[in-house]
């Protein structure tokens, strides 16, 4: 294995708000964190915090963390205290989700190895790997979703699963068929980019000599950046689309000079949700999916004034909004209570 796996179980007086049910596991559901804090501190923050979001294991490039027992429930679904997702799958973090880069490629893959070795433990298959999307309809795992890689995830981690098994599968997967070229990538495929990329234009021209180091990576970003996607310096899905258009488009005869499309501009955001820290993002995320608002901390704002803005655990100071739904309390206990009795007057 490429991690090590640590065991920092919650005290069992965490278990009345952390992990209160027995659980007999009948899936795995797989989330993106929403930050790029490592494994043991994304366990450590939520074995300390008072909230009831919780989950059973954190993974990253180099450990992962059991922090709840398979045979306790928690609350990472999104779904309702007696939600099958929260009664009854294994919550998996990968960490490193939020800006992407070798971190969190590595995280990922510990985390496929991770599940596959899961499934093969207790004889399930594919059928019992869920997306917290599918509990809760929530957009997580954030990341593999936006860059359209989930049914890639599926596949690695089916593949694994084969190979644990000792089922004949095909060679080991290799960077195309894992869908994405990062730095460190040496292969056939990292020198077909690299010459798709010059005759793009990209100055310096790179050396095309099929290694993936930090002057490919830096013209990846600079192409991405260019035509509007995630920059985060990995060739996956989205920009390889967007580099075999650019391509088509000059291999057509005498193509017509066009100007460059300017980038679409953001919608204006009318209303949000504001949390006063990450502490409270549990309690704001139910607010979320039903009133279908944003979830932003208070520096993250968009700097149009605001039609309406919920306060979850967050103060009105220094922001601009015509109407103001204060739902904070003086503990994240009390502010979760309110959260509570307002979905109830819903």
């Amino acid at each position: 294995m490429a991690y090590e796996i640590l065991n920092r179980f919650i005290p069992e007086s965490k278990y009345k708000t952390k992990a209160p049910y027995h659980m007999i596991p009948q899936s795995i559901t797989i989330h993106n964190t929403w930050n790029d804090a490592a494994a043991l501190s994304e366990i450590s923050y939520m074995t300390n915090n008072a909230n009831m979001v919780s989950y059973h294991a954190a993974i990253d490039d180099r450990y992962a963390v059991q922090a709840i027992p398979f045979s306790r429930n928690a609350f990472h679904a999104g779904d309702g205290g007696n939600g099958k997702g929260n009664r009854t799958s294994i919550g998996i973090e990968i960490c490193y989700s939020k800006s992407g880069g070798p971190k969190y490629a590595a995280a990922e893959e510990n985390a496929i190895e991770y599940v596959a070795h899961i499934l093969k433990d207790k004889g399930w298959g594919m059928d019992r790997v869920k997306w917290h999307r599918d509990w809760s309809g929530k957009n997580c795992p954030h990341r593999i979703l936006d860059e359209g890689r989930a049914q890639s995830v599926r596949n690695r981690i089916g593949a694994r699963l084969a190979e644990l098994k000792g089922e004949k599968v095909p060679s080991k997967p290799s960077a195309v068929v894992r869908d994405y070229l990062l730095n460190g990538d040496s292969s056939p495929a990292v020198k077909i980019l690299q010459e798709s990329l010059n005759k793009t234009g990209v100055r310096p021209p790179l050396d095309a000599d099929g290694i993936f180091g930090d002057a490919t990576e830096k013209a990846v970003r600079a192409f991405q950046k260019s035509n509007n996607l995630l920059v985060d310096g990995i060739w996956g899905k989205a920009s390889q689309s967007k580099l075999d258009a650019i391509l088509a488009n000059l291999n057509k005869p005498n193509p017509p000079a066009k100007p460059a499309e300017k980038p679409k501009e953001d919608e204006e955001v009318k209303e949000a949700i504001v949390i006063g820290s990450s502490a409270d993002y549990g309690s704001a995320e139910i607010l979320s999916i039903r009133t279908k608002t944003g979830i932003y901390p208070k520096r993250g704002l968009p700097d149009n004034r605001l039609e309406h803005v919920y306060l979850v655990g967050a103060t009105k100071d220094g922001i601009d909004a015509a109407k103001f739904t204060v739902l904070s309390g003086g503990t994240r206990f009390k502010t979760a209570q309110k959260v509570e009795e307002y979905l109830k007057k819903m």
